[in-house]
């Protein structure tokens, strides 16, 4: 329960800023050795939180391509875990327009639904 209260105020905080800033340097693109280990699949829960709690915080700082998110949200194992990357990884992607190939790596309509409206609202 403590995890995702502190995930939800991360997430709260995160969307409350803005996304670009005129004294804000542009994000960089994920180095390629970076994203590697990033693609590395997690097989316990307690992993699966600290690798989630890194990419949030790699979101953060990098830009993915879309296939990058794409490939990352793969890895994951719950679909809640793949819909929160992807909505903090959608505010700084490199080719908005190609997002929706994200779509395919979840299981359920309803999480696919979510996203879609979430990207529509940006």
């Amino acid at each position: 329960m403590y995890i995702r209260l502190v995930k939800f105020f991360c997430l709260v905080a995160f969307f409350s800023q803005p996304v670009f800033s005129q004294t804000e340097t542009p994000k960089a693109l994920v180095p390629g050795s970076a994203f590697q280990n990033l693609m590395k699949p997690s097989s316990q829960s307690v992993e699966e939180v600290t690798r989630e709690d890194e990419l949030m915080r790699l979101a953060a700082v990098y830009r993915f391509s879309s296939v990058q998110v794409k490939e990352i949200c793969k890895t994951f194992i719950t679909e809640r875990a793949k819909l929160e990357f992807a909505m903090a990884a959608y505010t700084a992607v490199v080719d908005p327009d190609e997002f929706y190939t994200v779509y395919d790596t979840f299981g359920k309509f309803s999480t696919v639904m979510r996203l879609h409206d979430f990207v529509q609202g940006i």
